[in-house]
């Protein structure tokens, strides 16, 4: 049972519930862009077909985060990986690790209201939501559908098991410790915390929860005009130049441009070519 939240708190630091954490969480900071780091296929695509996939974190790169909850508590849960951020800010170890291969990455950027209008749409039906398959991220026209469908933005906290610390941006939190010696795995806090090892992503997350008795695995939500016309774009620090389905004075360069050096891949045959 989550303890009931404390009216008085005064910061994260005071959080000692996890109704408290997760009403923390999803008041998020408000920067004025929100980011989603992938490459120039995707955007193309998204571009094309107006619809954006929302995957099952059974699909996900942090297995410690699912296997750290029941199978069953993941079920209804759907979320993109995002970023708040400022128009001139860039999370290089989001470019590495999402924004590949590095010649066609890009951060596709979502001014702040749209983000929220795109969400308020969602839950209010004009923008519909469909069964994709996780494989092919096409939609799936048949199977059972789920009763209800509810859209939210959250960020996530990190959780620091050696320190029994949970942090978000620069706040820390030891406090709800004393409630909840293994809080990541409450099953109330299921998508709302991730391993500390993961902190430098400074994730949000579009979240979409279903209810009811479905089978599905992946959501396409439509993406309405006032969102696809207001999206800006970045290439990564080196684009190749990549045609892309955006309008060129929606594009900007990277600020690293040209400004990182190559590492050769262990794999790369040029790597020992001068040793």
């Amino acid at each position: 049972m989550a303890k009931a939240m404390d009216m008085n708190e005064k910061g994260f630091e005071t959080i000692v519930s996890s109704d408290g954490l997760i009403n923390r969480l999803k008041s998020w900071s408000k920067k004025e862009y929100i980011c989603h780091y992938t490459n120039a296929n995707a955007l193309n695509a998204i571009i094309r077909a107006r619809k954006w996939y929302v995957g099952n974190p059974f699909h996900m790169n942090d297995g410690l985060e699912y296997d750290q909850k029941n199978r069953e508590a993941w079920k209804n849960i759907f979320f993109v990986s995002l970023v708040d951020s400022g128009l001139e800010e860039e999370n290089i170890g989001m470019w590495s690790m999402y924004g590949q291969p590095w010649e066609d990455g890009v951060c596709i950027l979502i001014p702040r209201d749209r983000f929220t209008y795109w969400i308020e749409s969602i839950n209010k039906g004009k923008c519909l939501v469909h069964k994709a398959d996780p494989a092919t991220k096409k939609e799936i026209l048949d199977g059972k559908d789920p009763s209800s469908i509810v859209a939210f933005s959250s960020r996530v906290a990190y959780y620091d098991s050696e320190a029994l610390k949970l942090k978000c941006g620069r706040q820390e939190n030891i406090a709800i410790f004393e409630y909840y010696k293994d809080i990541a795995r409450l099953p109330a806090c299921t998508g709302y915390i991730k391993d500390i090892a993961w902190e430098y992503e400074k994730e949000l997350r579009l979240r979409i929860e279903l209810s009811g008795d479905h089978d599905w695995e992946g959501l396409l939500v439509d993406i309405p005009d006032e969102v696809l016309g207001s999206l800006i774009v970045k290439t990564s620090p080196r684009y190749a130049g990549k045609e892309l389905e955006v309008p060129g004075d929606r594009v900007k360069k990277s600020k690293f441009q040209g400004k990182l050096d190559w590492v050769y891949c262990d794999s790369c045959p040029f790597k020992n070519k001068d040793a």
